[in-house]
């Protein structure tokens, strides 16, 4: 091989190697920021969730609170007044809300009247999460949203579902209501496409 053509080897070689070594950068940093955006909306849209969620439960409770807050002696008739009351109230196309004594048993459960009485402490989710417990605990501390995976009526299938419990303690209640969340994925998975596309353009 002539002189001149290893020199030009030579000087090819680490020109090439540095330029791979800025590109596995260059794809890193863009698959990095990519994965922080996912983060970031996957963040947002949840906090926006659990808010919508909290503001439902606490616009049922303020409906209820006359009767919870009654002191005319008729515990019973108010307790029954509120129930009724919770059984029709709703939101969107398919929001309802449900109540659950501290011992599991079911007190309001609009769309399934015929679980009302039936003690589910033991419910759980698809994945084998503790349920009704778990929304009781939360309500008990304070309050809070649970994530779980529940049947979807909509789709067929397995979805994701979020719910916030609140409790009505003087009554031992825990009231909470929840939607499917699968929408937070599919917006997710077409920024992953997005952001793919990006990377390898």
């Amino acid at each position: 091989m002539r002189l001149s053509n290893r020199l030009f080897i030579a000087f090819l070689v680490p020109i090439l190697v540095v330029v791979a070594i800025l590109l596995v950068l260059e794809y890193r940093s863009a698959q990095g920021a990519g994965e922080r955006r996912m983060e970031h909306t996957h963040s947002v849209l949840m906090a926006e969730k659990e808010a919508r969620l909290k503001d439902y439960v606490e616009l049922a409770i303020s409906a209820v609170e006359p009767h919870y807050a009654a002191t005319d002696g008729d515990e019973d008739g108010h307790r029954e007044a509120a129930r009724n009351l919770l059984r029709v109230l709703s939101y969107g196309k398919t929001g309802y809300f449900f109540v659950y004594d501290y011992s599991g048993t079911n007190v309001v459960l609009g769309p399934k009247p015929q679980l009302e009485g039936k003690n589910l402490i033991d419910l759980k989710d698809a994945d084998g999460k503790p349920l009704v417990k778990a929304l009781i605990d939360l309500a008990r501390s304070g309050g809070g949203t649970y994530a779980y995976k529940w049947d979807n009526p909509a789709t067929g299938k397995v979805g994701n579902k979020l719910s916030y419990a609140a409790g009505l303690d003087r009554w031992q209640w825990m009231l909470g209501t929840g939607f499917y969340v699968d929408d937070i994925e599919l917006e997710i998975a077409a920024i992953a496409d997005e952001i793919d596309g990006q990377v390898t353009d």
